[in-house]
């Protein structure tokens, strides 16, 4: 049965065409992963179907009752960022929804969360539309990819890897059809010059030839006149045949402009002797002590709901001793 219809959906911001939908159709129990760079329109994809976003042209048919985990923007000032996720999960996995629409659902999760949310999607008996960065929950969990990718969007049969690899092998051959191409326009253009040129080149009847013989001379010269522009339209055609082949899209590599890192002295760069912190009633370090070594990269890892984040409070920082002297 099918569960979501687009048909000719046209989206644009400003004077940006973000979609270019022709038709689309998704049917009862799919579980499609959608992927494209940042800024190609995924989530604007997904807020058509859900009703959030207007679409410009077009018509969207949904047949079903529908939930969306959306992308964590604001957050309960009680709550960590995995903690509202977690309740948005709760709230929509369910089985009580034909239809579930998620935004990056596994990016504010811990290890152990993410496990739990990857089970959840797999055992869910409706339509899923999800986007995710997360290749393990993408290989995992949905049947096939939805790329959006300027503007259009193309269908997948397949988890993750298997678009991946399809994909590479579509943009290899496509890189092999456009050089062909080029170089056999090359070879025509040539051609036509070079035939071109030949007609030009052709001498005139000399002065000095009694008439006999320049009836004679004439008559050749029109006879090869006449097979070189012959050529030259038999060239001409099958260049005006070729069939032009579009130039694959660049792909950019990703330059990151890196500060000058202040060098210091000193072994460690953040102490901690006996230190007790408490949020509320909610005690988050008890009579710990660390340090941190200067340059090293160090991960701060806990459950949601652990107060992670709260580490970087200013009140608390306070109990820190930095070391920042050069």
């Amino acid at each position: 049965m099918e569960k979501i219809i687009l048909k000719d959906v046209i989206k644009y911001y400003g004077d940006r065409k973000i979609l270019d939908i022709k038709e689309l159709k998704i049917y009862s129990g799919e579980k499609i992963g959608v992927v494209g760079i940042n800024g190609s329109g995924k989530s604007t994809f997904l807020n058509i179907i859900f009703g959030k976003t207007d679409i410009d042209i077009g018509k969207v048919i949904v047949n079903g009752n529908m939930s969306y985990i959306e992308q964590l923007k604001s957050n309960d000032t009680y709550l960590s960022g995995g903690e509202v996720v977690k309740k948005q999960i709760e709230e929509n996995l369910n089985n009580k929804y034909d239809i579930v629409l998620a935004d990056e659902p596994s990016s504010n999760l811990d290890i152990e969360e993410k496990e739990k949310l990857k089970n959840k999607l797999k055992e869910y008996k409706g339509t899923l539309i999800l986007i995710s960065h997360d290749r393990n929950l993408l290989d995992e969990v949905v049947d096939s990819i939805l790329e959006v990718e300027n503007g259009s969007v193309t269908k997948y049969k397949g988890n993750y890897s298997k678009y991946k690899k399809e994909k590479e092998q579509k943009e290899k051959r496509k890189e092999f059809e456009y050089i062909k191409y080029l170089e056999e326009k090359n070879r025509l253009e040539v051609s036509i010059n070079k035939v071109k040129n030949e007609a030009k080149t052709m001498k005139k009847t000399p002065k000095r030839m009694g008439n006999s013989e320049a009836r004679l001379h004439k008559r050749g010269v029109e006879n090869k006149r006449e097979k070189v522009e012959k050529s030259s339209k038999s060239l001409e055609t099958r260049l005006g045949k070729l069939e032009e082949k579009e130039k694959p899209n660049e792909k950019y590599n990703i330059f990151m402009k890196m500060p000058e890192i202040l060098k210091l002295k000193a072994k460690f760069v953040v102490s901690s002797d006996n230190l007790n912190i408490k949020i509320g009633n909610k005690e988050l370090l008890n009579n710990v002590k660390f340090n941190i070594k200067t340059n090293s990269k160090t991960a701060l890892i806990g459950k949601n709901g652990s107060r992670k984040n709260h580490i970087n409070n200013k009140y608390i920082r306070r109990k820190f001793k930095y070391k920042y002297k050069p």
